[in-house]
């Protein structure tokens, strides 16, 4: 495809979504993308099929009034379709999440400074439109686990579901959660630079929650009860200082994990294999001693295999896996590891069938304990 096809194909997809039929697409069902395609390719001729997939749904997705794709970028994205599936047909199938997750920033590093920027109209940065396909790619999961919720959690509301058919509201909880859950399954870790001070990062428990904050005042966040917050040492190694006055070591890649308690918080610090514990206690305060820098996960799951499966970096579209429609059932079909698969486990846990052992293990259950729905 040249650049000049590629700039009239994105310009009839622009057109085209901002028509009455245009405004009944949804990203979040595949057929729609299907739609598009057939009506720019009866628009515009010439174009290879694979070419006119990707023109489409990259047009679709991508920053609105930034002009065509960039080739770059086409061509990128193509050489990973053809890397994880050699059969053009099955390519097809896939263009859209391949293209939602690249929107979102998987295989591209997104420039600094604007990691955090969503949709602020360069192809460079996430794309607002990907991102919003991720949140589509969340809500069924999220849903099912309100559901299950709803039936298995005394007081847990029963409205949270987002009802039937069609694409939950902007103003509605399962919306917003899965607006949240995307950004973390998407966004790169936060990371602190603390100064030169005995207590550069302080840890309180005031008996209703946990309280962080640097001594700058320039990051600070709240971790109630059922909740946990997690960093890793990314440079400098350094420690952290108990109110009892000793300290718990921390080398560089150390990880350490607190869990809120109604009781007190608990502080495991794990580094090269050995794992250090601590309390604090109601009224008392801890504290991350500087200059270090830490790096701040998004999910506050504390599993072992959260960066594998809470985030889209993690995610491999080439692997295969065996599916069933319940963990009990025998037979099962080897089919590819989609990103709704992907988001899917993220959400509910590693299981096809939500249980509570499996749903403490997703991305979900931190989110609605920081929100005090299950503690």
């Amino acid at each position: 495809m040249t650049d000049a096809q590629a700039a009239a194909l994105q310009q009839f997809v622009e057109a085209y979504l901002d028509s009455r039929a245009g405004r009944t697409l949804d990203i979040g069902t595949p057929d729609h993308l299907t739609t598009l395609v057939e009506a720019a390719g009866a628009a515009i001729l010439g174009i290879a099929e694979e070419d006119l997939w990707v023109g489409v749904a990259m047009s679709w997705l991508g920053p609105h009034g930034a002009g065509a794709p960039p080739a770059a970028m086409r061509t990128h994205v193509h050489e990973i379709l053809t890397q994880m599936e050699p059969q053009r047909d099955l390519r097809l199938t896939r263009v859209i999440e391949v293209v939602i997750a690249y929107g979102c920033g998987k295989w591209r590093e997104v420039p600094a400074g604007h990691s955090s920027q969503i949709g602020a109209g360069s192809w460079e940065q996430r794309w607002q439109g990907a991102m919003r396909g991720l949140v589509r790619a969340m809500e069924p999961a999220l849903a099912q686990a309100n559901r299950w919720l709803a039936a298995h959690v005394v007081g847990f509301p029963n409205d949270r579901h987002g009802g039937s058919g069609g694409a939950p509201q902007e103003s509605t909880a399962l919306w917003s959660d899965a607006w949240l859950l995307a950004v973390r399954f998407a966004g790169p870790e936060q990371f602190l630079q603390l100064p030169e001070d005995e207590a550069a990062f302080t840890v309180e428990y005031t008996g209703e929650g946990l309280e962080l904050a640097t001594v700058d005042q320039t990051y600070a966040s709240f971790v109630p009860p059922g909740a946990k917050a997690l960093w890793t040492i990314h440079d400098r190694a350094t420690a952290f200082a108990l109110p009892s006055g000793h300290f718990l070591p921390l080398p560089e890649h150390a990880t350490m994990l607190l869990l809120t308690r109604d009781e007190d918080v608990m502080i495991k610090a794990l580094a090269e294999g050995q794992e250090q514990q601590a309390r604090l206690k109601p009224g008392e305060v801890g504290a991350l001693i500087g200059p270090t820098t830490i790096q701040l996960r998004a999910c506050t799951c504390g599993t072992t295999h959260c960066l594998e499966r809470h985030r889209l970096a993690g995610w491999n579209p080439a692997k295969r896996v065996l599916k069933g429609d319940t963990d009990e059932q025998r037979e099962k079909t080897e089919a590819p590891l989609t990103l709704w698969d992907a988001v899917a486990s993220a959400v509910k846990g590693p299981q096809a069938t939500l249980k509570t052992g499996a749903f403490v293990q997703g991305m979900y259950f931190p989110l609605l304990a920081q929100e005090d729905f299950l503690v």
